[in-house]
């Protein structure tokens, strides 16, 4: 009967170990699924990372040719200004020549207008 109490005992002591075992194998499952869970987050957040740089990219993109069409558009308004001060420098210039036309036409008729008058004075004079 000691024989068999003994043997007993054994068993249950490596029933006990075995369940042991099989607990710390658990534990180490549940941190390895933990451990598995923060790789899936991780995953996760680097798939939307990559959506988002993705988008960056488009935005990016959108925003690059924004500044070459303003780049042109700027470029055609310098040349139109460039052109409309030429003109206006022109046309000011124009204004300049009919100018001094017109005060040396003023000059000449306002010197015929005096001897008019004096014409007229002096046969005013005379009759």
């Amino acid at each position: 009967m000691s024989d068999q109490l003994a043997e007993e005992k054994n068993t249950v002591k490596i029933k006990q170990t075995k369940i042991s075992e099989l607990e710390e194998c658990l534990r180490k499952k549940d941190s390895e699924k933990e451990h598995l869970k923060s790789i899936v987050v991780d995953f996760t957040t680097v798939q939307n990372l990559q959506v988002q740089i993705e988008e960056l990219k488009s935005v990016n993109e959108s925003l690059n040719f924004s500044v070459e069409e303003l780049c042109k558009a700027r470029a055609l308004a310098e040349a139109t200004l460039r052109e409309r001060d030429e003109l206006i420098s022109a046309l000011c210039e124009k204004m300049r020549l009919l100018e001094e036309q017109f005060e040396s036409f003023y000059e000449v008729k306002s010197e015929f207008d005096l001897e008019i008058v004096h014409d007229t004075q002096d046969n005013s004079e005379k009759i």
